[in-house]
């Protein structure tokens, strides 16, 4: 059968390979829970417990007295502390065992297949400094269902640094799975792509690349990028909460601020000293040559997506030029007779 997520053919041995490796990886997780949190917890309460009142004294026969508890140290090690038990934890983010991997993946998906080109049905696409090899297969969702593909993915300048090698293998592998030339194109601020004008179908920014790069590099990464983009083209930018951090802002804030700008500039209208809070924000992608089109969220996964289109800068119409005999009748009101006068005796 295929599945939803990129329309790879499965068999019915690894359907139940996956099931059985699943099960497995819920058994190891609940056995590191109850290991970590739920058994020492249990042991201490245990030993911790006080003395019971029926227990009668050798000497006299009555209840013995209360044992009292002392205020010195435990001869138990002492429990885990709440970010020792979420460091534990963290061993488990981003992978498989994690629900909320899941839960971006299926944004991802169906975000992208909606905003995927048509035409043409073979694309470019590019990846601004990625720092994880999952995103082309959010672009190929489509090549076994509809036809859309990408066939040529170019990686804009330096992946992660730690882990660089192992990156551009992913993604060499990832390109050969989904039918795709991949390419490393070398770019640092300042410097301009080896790349035609209107090359470029779709542009993408992932989660995390905005803070780990600062707005200075991604705004003149998005400016090279605008160059090369073709007249259809759009950008792609997913945010974590760091990344909209970066922006001073969220998405929806400088949306709206976006639209008061539009304002100001049709309508002249005047905005007073504080009003515009997120400007810093929209200002970076009006500075690269972008309009922000549409916000996308999902605050279970935690992820937030902007969409960019290029900013065409709409020429003002000129002036309706007067008739012949309307600029005559002006330019003799306007005492311009004189001049044509001498003009005329000079002739004669």
């Amino acid at each position: 059968r295929r599945c939803g997520y990129g329309g790879a053919t499965v068999a019915p041995g690894a359907v139940v390979a996956t099931v059985a490796a699943g099960a497995l990886g819920c058994l190891a997780t609940g056995l590191v829970c109850w290991t970590v949190v739920t058994a020492p917890a249990a042991a201490e309460a245990h030993l911790r417990r006080p003395a019971a009142a029926c227990r009668l004294s050798p000497a006299a026969g009555g209840p013995a007295p209360r044992p009292q508890l002392t205020s010195g140290p435990s001869p138990l090690p002492a429990l885990p502390s709440p970010r020792t038990q979420l460091r534990v934890f963290d061993m488990f983010k981003g992978s498989v065992v994690d629900p909320n991997y899941w839960k971006q993946q299926y944004f991802l998906t169906d975000v992208m297949r909606a905003y995927l080109p048509t035409e043409p049905r073979e694309f470019c696409a590019l990846e601004l400094m990625p720092g994880d090899s999952r995103h082309l297969n959010y672009l190929a969702v489509e090549k076994d269902r509809s036809g859309i593909r990408p066939v040529r993915y170019l990686v804009m300048g330096e992946v992660l640094p730690e882990k660089k090698g192992e990156l551009e293998n992913a993604l060499e592998k990832q390109g050969e799975f989904n039918q795709c030339a991949v390419e490393f194109l070398q770019w640092r601020k300042g410097q301009q792509l080896r790349l035609q004008k209107g090359a470029v179908d779709i542009a993408l920014v992932s989660e995390g690349t905005s803070a780990r790069i600062g707005v200075s590099i991604l705004e003149e990464g998005l400016k090279e990028i605008r160059r090369t983009l073709s007249a259809s083209g759009r950008v792609v930018i997913i945010l974590d909460e760091a990344d909209e951090k970066v922006f001073g802002g969220s998405l929806e804030a400088m949306l709206a601020d976006q639209e008061t700008q539009d304002l100001v500039e049709m309508e002249g209208i005047g905005v007073e000293d504080g009003e515009d809070s997120e400007g810093a924000g929209i200002q970076v992608f009006r500075d690269a040559g972008y309009r922000l089109s549409l916000v996308k969220r999902d605050e279970e996964c935690g992820l937030s997506i902007a969409v960019l289109t290029p900013f065409v800068q709409v020429p003002k119409a000129p002036a309706a030029r007067k008739p012949r005999k309307a600029r005559r009748a002006a330019a003799r009101q306007g005492g311009a007779a004189a001049p044509a006068d001498a003009t005329r005796q000079r002739r004669r």
